[in-house]
């Protein structure tokens, strides 16, 4: 059973199921709490307030954060063609996945943020949306 969910997953066959269900959990959720304090857009906003230590940890807000997460889980392994069978395989090669996780955590972050430098610094949510 397990198998056959892993492979409607990888061929995206429930993926309009997910959206659907994930955005009719977002509306109720966001109308039993109601709408955070944050602007048009929350999770940019939260982000920024986090990094200007004015974020304020209540349940409207932190459901806000939940959105970014929810949101990169849904569409990261469509955009990185990920087969989950071959999840296992990553961990088999320990110095090809310390050479991709050193190149994604500790190189990228930082080119990203030279390029919003060089190109962005008169536009704050564009600088923000680039770096992260």
């Amino acid at each position: 059973m397990l198998r056959g969910l892993l492979e409607k997953l990888h061929n995206f066959r429930l993926l309009p199921v997910f959206v659907i269900v994930s955005i009719v959990i977002g509306i109720a959720i966001g109308k039993w709490y109601g709408i955070s304090n944050f602007e048009l857009t929350p999770p940019i906003a939260a982000i920024k307030s986090i990094f200007h230590g004015t974020y304020e940890f209540n349940i409207p807000n932190t459901i806000v954060l939940g959105i970014v997460i929810g949101l990169f889980m849904m569409m990261y392994p469509a955009m990185a063609n990920i087969r989950f069978e071959d999840l296992g395989k990553a961990a088999k090669s320990p110095k090809q996945l310390l050479i991709v996780m050193f190149f994604n955590y500790a190189v990228a972050p930082f080119f990203m943020l030279l390029l919003a430098k060089i190109f962005l610094s008169g536009e704050p949510d564009l600088y923000t949306g680039l770096v992260l």
